[in-house]
């Protein structure tokens, strides 16, 4: 527990900057500047009659540990207002837990903004907060281990989510989302490195908008309520995303796509897609790399719009088309191993024949074009994870083995094994790869259908 507490009407000086004369905060450290502080075990409740329970603009090397922040009207904590009033600097925060901030329609946890740069943050507990979890609008912040949970409700134009990135460069390590409208939304920065993720039931794991330059990697996102990974929106112009890299990745169970690109000049490498309700990979830009993807059980393999660099690609079960490239510009190299698909390959492009993908349609025969890729056919998912899971001996869920309905899991993240999770089928539960498998574990699946525990790691062998 905190070793102090402070709770309801503001004790602190009133803020200089944009909030307005009347806000007020429980903890203030004025923007005439302080330096190493060290600020541990407090408890600070607004109670509903605070604007911030830390508010804290001037803070420059200084440490911030163990803290519980809730009950704020508007930010939990807030390093200061937009402009170059907020310097909150080299600054270390740690074991910060943000909960319950926030009234109507907004609401943050944590909101880092103004010149507040160089700070690094270490384990954030971001739950139920009124709209977002950690919001970003300052460059050069470090996070590492993060959880965001709760953060799903709807504002026309203010999309909610666990952590939303609006200045980079910027790292994150050791993210895990678990219900919100985004897992991680990035607007309007470019150059941000978002590494050990884990999703849960968000509606997107990740999305990317006005975004270049960017990182996503080692990914496990499930029953993502949406498409898993977007980057780029319709009504945004096609150049304002791109350049990006998504790699070692695992998406299961969508209601969307796995994955939707925008932009031109993504790479997307050494992942998996699998139960997704609509196509695992959809390229809508083009320019793109694709190296050593392997998709299944989804309603399409790879679809893309424009150009695009193929190498090493498996496209499995699914109940369309396995690989659907469309310009004279593709290339396609290395290994395409296709197999239980309505149809092996389609669309327009040179690299590739309608239906068998080579003209013959033969093991080891050779894609049209130069380098072209080396055909294997018949193929099939099944057997390729370690499956189904009977027993778990860490995740609390009674009756584990059998069919379970989402409103009696009581726990969706904790499990004995990393790649993991919840999973839907039909009952009795279907051998993978099998229809009813598509989409997310969520309210709605249906009487015919229920959920899991699925091992996404590689069976052995």
């Amino acid at each position: 527990g905190a070793g102090f507490e402070l709770t309801g009407p503001p004790n602190a000086e009133r803020d200089r900057g944009d909030a307005g004369d009347s806000a007020s905060y429980l903890l203030s450290v004025p923007a005439d500047g302080a330096r190493h502080l060290w600020v541990e075990g407090l408890r600070l409740d607004g109670a509903g009659t605070a604007n911030a329970a830390v508010y804290a603009p001037g803070a420059s090397w200084s440490r911030f540990h163990r803290l519980e922040v809730t009950g704020a009207i508007d930010v939990g904590f807030d390093t200061g207002t937009r402009d170059r009033f907020a310097r909150f600097q080299h600054n270390h925060v740690s074991e910060l837990d943000a909960h319950d901030n926030g009234a109507a329609d907004g609401g943050l946890g944590v909101r880092v903004r103004g010149e507040s740069t160089h700070n690094t943050w270490v384990s954030l507990t971001l739950v139920d907060n009124g709209q977002i979890g950690l919001q970003l609008d300052a460059p050069h912040q470090d996070v590492r281990g993060l959880f965001a949970s709760g953060h799903a409700r709807y504002v026309i134009h203010h999309p909610s989510s666990g952590v939303d990135v609006k200045a980079g460069p910027v790292r994150l390590r050791g993210v895990t989302t678990f219900g919100n409208q985004f897992g991680v939304a990035v607007r309007g920065a470019s150059d941000v490195h978002l590494s050990r993720v884990r999703s849960d039931s968000d509606g997107a794991a990740v999305r990317l908008r006005r975004c270049h330059r960017s990182v996503v990697t080692e990914l496990f996102a499930t029953n993502s309520r949406e498409t898993a990974i977007q980057s780029g929106h319709p009504s945004d112009p096609a150049d304002s995303v791109g350049e990006n890299v998504f790699s070692r990745f695992v998406v299961a169970g969508s209601e969307g796509a796995g994955l939707q690109l925008r932009g031109r000049g993504n790479t997307v490498a050494h992942g998996r897609v699998a139960n997704a309700a609509g196509v695992a990979i959809d390229l809508l830009g083009g320019d793109d790399a694709v190296i050593s993807i392997a998709t299944l059980a989804s309603q399409g393999g790879l679809r893309a719009a424009g150009p695009t660099r193929l190498v090493d690609f498996a496209a499995l079960d699914h109940r369309g088309t396995g690989l659907a490239l469309s310009s004279t510009g593709d290339e396609v190299s290395g290994a395409l191993v296709v197999g239980g698909n309505r149809e092996d390959c389609g669309g327009g492009s040179s690299s590739l024949l309608a239906g068998t993908c080579t003209e013959s349609g033969a093991d080891g025969s050779r894609t049209p074009g130069a380098p072209g890729a080396r055909l294997s056919p018949g193929n099939g998912g099944a057997g390729a994870f370690a499956g189904w899971v009977d027993r778990d001996e860490v995740n609390a869920t009674p009756g584990l083995g059998g069919p379970s309905l989402p409103a009696s899991i009581a726990d969706w993240l904790a499990f004995a094994a990393p790649l993991r999770a919840w999973a839907v089928s039909a009952v009795p539960r279907a051998p993978f790869p099998d229809r009813s498998h598509a989409g997310a574990c969520m309210d709605g699946i249906g009487a015919d259908r229920a959920c899991f525990v699925f091992d996404w790691a590689l069976a052995p062998g």
